[in-house]
């Protein structure tokens, strides 16, 4: 009937294989009428769209998983134009900020985030949509329905020149908690340092009243001490000449006690730090170990150092010296030591190798957080403490090297 009338319109039609399997076509048809105008029948092409029909119905199976994937997923995803209009949002944004995503449609993204914000993210929303597949990171406070503020992070990538997608895709994660527990953490580090240098402040305070009374009232004593046995010893007979001998020996021993006090009043207040500076009191220390180790040095790298290293810093810094040497005494069983000093622009480094038993790395790191008695903690946070950072290298059998990075400051 649609030919009589001259119709010629395609139409699809299905048809069954003798086999039973479906057989897609369009027909395009064409009306015949004769000179007279009187329809004389219809004359049809019958073309094979089974392999479009195929690829349609791919195409749509792909849409479908697609739209599953970013319909189900915890992030939020979206499509926005040029202008930062919305044309897109997963249903996430719901649980998010509390929107249906009909209710954003259309509007602009910027409406969303906090004030003091808005601009630097329209900026760089810009600059990304003049950039052909840039790609962007950032974080924003959103506002959620209910008024309060959350922390987003979000991924975009400039798809305007893709015909297909034409638009600017992004992703975006609430790390509004992430953030809330980085900054106690941060704000819980910075107060662990404070108390770690309120610690090692007052170990340095009670190290020099130690020092102080060592020096001042048991080395008076000793002295006092020697005077009194110098004087029994002037006393004795002639024929009192073992008992002489004896008291000499006393005081050859009281002397060597002497020294003892005096270095370990030393060692708790270094007070060469105060008077000839960091290098030299490195050396002074360096010198108490030169009888069990071949020790090269280059510390002549720090003989201009005192104006750029703060008292504390000296004290920090001669404190992981004892702490190493103390360790290597300990523990490494060597006997050559290399310590290497360089500096680069604001930038201490050191470096102390030596040729003893080694270690395991990891677990000497995992053992100094599980015991932070030990000395490679007590070291680890001196480092910390002065900006700078720690690394270690040791194989079992092969020796340790401990290097240590600090920052100078005029």
């Amino acid at each position: 009937t649609r030919r009589r009338n001259g119709v010629h319109t395609p139409y699809e039609l299905v048809w069954t294989r003798k086999d039973g399997s479906e057989l897609h076509t369009i027909i395009s048809p064409r009306p015949m009428f004769d000179r007279h105008g009187n329809f004389t029948g219809s004359f049809a092409v019958i073309t094979d769209i089974s392999a479009r029909r195929e690829a349609e119905a791919a195409s749509q199976r792909r849409e479908q998983y697609f739209r599953l994937l970013t319909e189900n997923v915890s992030d939020v995803i979206g499509l926005l134009n040029s202008e930062g209009l919305i044309r897109y949002l997963n249903p996430t944004v719901a649980d998010l900020l509390g929107y249906a995503p009909a209710e954003l449609m259309g509007k602009s993204v910027f409406e969303l985030v906090h004030p003091r914000e808005g601009e630097l993210l329209r900026k760089l929303f810009h600059h990304l949509a003049e950039q052909t597949g840039e790609v962007f990171t950032t974080t924003a406070q959103v506002q959620h329905r209910d008024g309060s503020w959350r922390v987003w992070e979000i991924k975009g990538k400039n798809l305007l020149h893709d015909p297909v997608v034409s638009g600017i895709v992004i992703n975006a994660q609430d790390i509004t908690e992430r953030t809330r527990l980085e900054a106690a953490l941060k704000l819980s580090a910075r107060r662990l340092r404070a108390l770690a240098a309120h610690i090692f402040a007052a170990q340095e305070t009670e190290r020099r009243r130690l020092s102080l009374e060592l020096h001042d009232e048991l080395g008076q004593s000793l002295t006092a001490l020697k005077l009194q046995l110098r004087a029994i010893v002037n006393k004795l007979r002639k024929d009192q000449s073992r008992l002489k001998q004896e008291c000499n020996a006393m005081l050859a021993y009281i002397n060597e006690v002497v020294e003892d006090v005096r270095r370990l009043a030393h060692d708790l207040s270094p007070s060469l730090l105060d008077n000839v500076g960091l290098a030299a009191a490195l050396r002074h220390l360096l010198d108490g170990f030169r009888q069990f180790y071949q020790i090269r040095e280059n510390l002549q790298e720090l003989d201009d150092i005192d104006a750029f290293l703060p008292p504390q810093s000296q004290i920090h810094l001669y404190r992981i010296f004892q702490e190493i040497f103390t360790n290597i005494e300990k523990h490494a069983q060597a006997t050559e030591v290399t310590i290497e000093v360089s500096r680069r622009l604001n930038r201490l480094t050191f470096a102390v190798t030596d040729n003893g038993t080694g270690f395991d790395e990891q677990a000497a790191l995992e053992k100094s957080y599980e015991n932070p008695g030990l000395g490679l903690s007590a070291i680890n946070e001196r480092v910390r403490m002065l900006g700078g950072s720690l690394e270690l290298f040791g194989r079992p059998e092969l020796g340790a090297r401990i290097v240590f990075t600090v920052p100078l400051h005029n």
